[in-house]
């Protein structure tokens, strides 16, 4: 236990006695009776925090390092806490590194796997490997956030709102969890805009025509059967099309399981039964009678050498661009996502494959 004491003069002090059993004062100068009993309690917290060998509350923690410079010195020459240089630095390379091994071994998937790396990958390169995670304050975060958005991309080229949005939501899941591990008092992203919103104005009706254009002009099989399964299945790409194998598919049936991998932490969502309407039947026996392996994923390309995970650009083998393919379309740049909500537009046949 700690207590205030008073000076002749008026100033204040806190009278503790240390783990090793010796009597120590802190000297508070002139200050208020509220600010003496806020020092009281952190020094009675931080004391606790020795004697067990526990980290001190973050509460506590954020007070300290509130206070100036010169009051912080004295509470390490009282042995209350550790000196600037003698504290663990814990870097932004270690720390994330060890926040993606933990959700690697709890089986997260591929997907959030990749965004974590990617994020990591930015914080990294804009900061340093070596940057420690305590250094980095809320105006940095957000110099980081404006950087991402003029030249975070591939050859210092700019990245969208909504795309930094997504990394600084991962970056801001990091430095959560620094906080909760109490390596850091607050997290220097929290503030930051990381909201994902849909841009509507990307977006297109894309007809049945238009997709057969495309799909003729695409001439690979593989590619053909990818376009087909989005427009006239309602398939997500690449979730639920590279997750698709011809063990799932009956084709005397009319009928093919389809796995949801987004939708699958939802009570009776992990999949859905889909019918293989007569516009996608073709692509689908055509693409059959070359493989013929139930075993196999009925998308082949677009994986890595394992064959389990997709590329990032799995959603065009080769990239869905219309002018790359030659079909006399304008230019689109959400081609995969509307062509498969042209695809089930129809309320019936939004029901028929499990989307209504």
């Amino acid at each position: 236990m700690a207590s205030i004491g008073s000076d002749p003069n008026g100033n204040k002090r806190v009278l503790f006695v240390a783990p090793d059993g010796r009597r120590k004062t802190l000297r508070l100068g002139t200050g208020s009776e509220t600010y003496a009993g806020e020092a009281k309690a952190a020094v009675e917290h931080l004391l606790d925090a020795m004697r067990t060998g526990s980290k001190a509350k973050t509460s506590t923690l954020a007070w300290v390092e509130e206070q100036e410079p010169k009051f912080r010195e004295k509470l390490v020459k009282l042995g209350l806490i550790a000196a600037p240089d003698e504290q663990s630095k814990v870097t932004i390379k270690a720390f994330t590194d060890r926040i993606i091994a933990q959700k690697t071994k709890a089986k997260a998937k591929p997907r959030t796997l990749d965004l974590m790396y990617r994020a990591a990958d930015n914080l990294i390169l804009y900061f340093g490997a070596d940057k420690p995670l305590d250094a980095i304050t809320p105006g940095d975060a957000k110099a980081f956030r404006e950087h991402l958005l003029i030249a975070g991309g591939k050859d210092g080229k700019p990245l969208g709102e909504n795309t930094v949005n997504g990394k600084v939501k991962v970056a801001k899941a990091f430095f959560n969890a620094a906080v909760e591990y109490r390596l850091l008092v607050s997290n220097p992203f929290a503030k930051l805009p990381s909201t994902v919103r849909a841009n509507k104005s990307r977006m297109q009706y894309v007809s049945r025509e238009d997709v057969d254009k495309v799909i003729d002009a695409a001439g690979d099989v593989e590619f053909q059967l990818l376009i087909a399964l989005c427009r006239y299945a309602g398939l997500r790409n690449p979730s639920e099309t590279l997750a698709l194998r011809w063990e799932h598919i009956d084709l005397p049936n009319g009928r093919m399981a389809v796995q949801s991998p987004k939708t699958e932490h939802h009570a009776n969502k992990a999949s859905r039964l889909v019918p293989i309407f007569p516009a996608l039947r073709p692509y689908l026996e055509h693409a059959w009678e070359l493989c013929g392996d139930r075993d196999q994923y009925v998308i082949r390309h677009c994986r890595d050498s394992k064959e389990e995970l997709p590329h990032q650009n799995a959603a065009g083998h080769p990239p869905f661009r219309v002018e790359v393919l030659g079909a006399d379309l304008p230019p689109a740049t959400e081609q995969f996502p509307d062509g498969r909500i042209g695809g089930v537009s129809c309320p019936r046949r939004r029901r028929m494959v499990g989307l209504l």
